[in-house]
Order: structure tokens, then sequence, then C-alpha cells
């Protein structure tokens, strides 16, 4: 469900409310609706998950037409240019050839990986991040998990109204400057990119985030100010640097944190004091919270305390 919400925001389905609502809380106030009306139901298989009646379904592709476009194996390879939202299954090595009935697709806002498999390897060839998607300029979603990419071309930076993006479970090492100026950029979903060691300086440009997923990355350092992201609802991942304008203060401007956040490297919190300036009994809407530390020793387990 959150994962749709957050797609449907990224499209502009969802009206910002007009009371003190998040546009989050007024996704799943319609998506609740719609399950309520039967339009969605609980799947049998994943009880997490919901499916589309056959007849709704049914209704849906012949109201969207030309705009929706599913590339499905055995499926006619024609397409308008009009159209504006595509989705697929991923494959085991997914070329040039599979997505070149796109390349052309000027208007395209959405590009979206359907497939939840997550065994095995897949892989993605550069260059269709070269030459396809990074010509997708009017994409606003762009969904690209469980791959094995290992660099985003710097021409990412085109995408400037790139509102979604997700990069999970993929073998990149750092994300290219470029992404900094994607201004309109609401969601970056970095989880389990194990081989992720730094983020750019500038991230902090982005203030529209208000997602920004980390855990289960080997990030060295968080970019500085980090506070600045005054919109961010779920952060996923927060490590404490030694140097101002990475300390742990910074989480004191986030007050619309909620969910879960782990924050690692809390051996560079010098005392009690530091620690309170986070404010996080003040963050109602926080539901998870997990502490950690790196090496210490027994001087150390009297400011461990301090900390707590």
């Amino acid at each position: 469900m959150e994962e749709l919400v957050s797609n449907w925001i990224a499209k502009g389905l969802v009206e910002k409310p007009k009371n003190n609502k998040t546009m989050e809380e007024e996704g799943y106030e319609c998506f609740h609706e719609l399950v309520s009306g039967s339009f969605f139901q609980r799947s049998n298989a994943v009880d997490s998950n919901f499916v589309m009646h056959d007849l709704f379904h049914d209704l849906a592709q012949s109201v969207v037409g030309d705009f929706c476009y599913r590339l499905e194996h055995g499926k006619p390879c024609g397409i308008s240019e009009n159209v504006r939202h595509f989705s697929y299954v991923r494959g085991r090595f997914d070329g040039f050839d599979k997505f070149k009935v796109i390349k052309n697709a000027k208007c395209l806002r959405t590009f979206l990986q359907t497939d939840r498999r997550t065994d095995g390897k897949q892989w993605l060839s550069k260059k269709v991040l070269d030459e396809i998607i990074s010509g997708l300029t009017r994409l606003r979603l762009l969904s690209l998990p469980r791959y094995q990419i290992q660099e985003l071309p710097y021409s990412i930076g085109k995408l400037i109204h790139l509102c979604f993006l997700d990069l999970s479970y993929n073998r990149i090492t750092q994300l290219p400057e470029s992404v900094c100026t994607l201004y309109n950029l609401e969601t970056l979903l970095l989880s389990n990119c194990h081989l992720l060691i730094t983020l750019p300086a500038e991230l902090v440009k982005l203030i529209s985030l208000r997602h920004l997923d980390l855990i289960r990355t080997n990030l060295k350092e968080i970019p500085m100010h980090i506070s600045r992201l005054k919109d961010l609802q779920q952060f996923t991942g927060f490590l404490v640097g030694k140097c101002s304008g990475s300390g742990i203060n910074e989480l004191k401007e986030l007050h619309s944190l909620r969910g879960a956040i782990t924050i690692a490297g809390l051996e560079n919190v010098t005392s009690g004091n530091d620690a309170s300036e986070a404010k996080l009994k003040e963050k109602k809407l926080l539901e998870e919270l997990a502490l950690e530390w790196g090496s210490s020793t027994i001087e150390d387990s009297k400011k461990e305390r301090d900390v707590l």
C-alpha cells in the first residue's frame, strides 16, 4: 500500500490536503475507500498484498487506452508515442532490444518494474540507462530495483520532473552529483544497496524529499546539514558524524519523521545533553527506533548510558 500511494503522489494523482493531513495520509484514505468499495481486494497468496478484481481491471484497461502500456511476452510491439505509463516484468538480462519500443515515447511519465521476485540475479544493460531512460525527460516515476546496476549515468540529471526513484537492491557505490539537480524528487529508495558508501554532499538541496530509505547500506557518513530536508517523513538510517552539521542534533528540525529509524554512529555523541538535542521524544509519529554504537570501551559505557 505504501508503495502504491507513493506512486500516486509522484504521478500527481493525490490532491494536496486542505487540512493538516499529509499527502500520504490523504492517499491512504483514498486507498481504503477503494478497498471498501471492492475495487481492491486482499490477496489470497500474500496477506499484505492487494489485487484488483478482473472486471475492474478490464474496465480500467479499456478506459486508459493508449495512455498505458504493459510489456508482455508475445504482445505486439506497437506503441503510441503518446503513452504515459509503462510497466514490465524484470527478466534475467534486460537489454536495449527489450525497451526500444519506448525510445521515442517522449511523453512517458512512468517507468515501473512490477516484478516482486527475489530469487536469482538480474541485469540491466548500461545502454538502456544511457540511450533510453536518460532520454525520457518527462519521467516522474523511475523504478529499477533488484538489478546489478553499478553506476548511474550523469545524464540522470536530465530527468528534472522525477518525483520517485527506486534503486534498491543494486550494486551502486555512489550516486552521480547530477542527482542533486532533481529538485522535484520526493522519494529516493536506496535500501539494500550494500556497496553504497557515500552520498553526494549536495543531496540536501533536494528540499522536496519526503522519503529517503538508506537501510542496509554501507554508508560511511551522511551529507552535512540533513536538517534542511524539513519535509522528510521516512528516513530509515541516520549516521552520526563527528563534525558540526553532522551531529545527532540534525534530527531536531525533522518534525515529520514517522515509522522506523535507525541511528548509527552513536559513539560520536559526546554526552547525554547532545543526544537530547535530537528531540526524539517530540516525534510522536515514530513507531520504531534502533540505536547502534561502534566499538566501545569500559570508559564509553557510562557515556552510552547517558545517551540512552
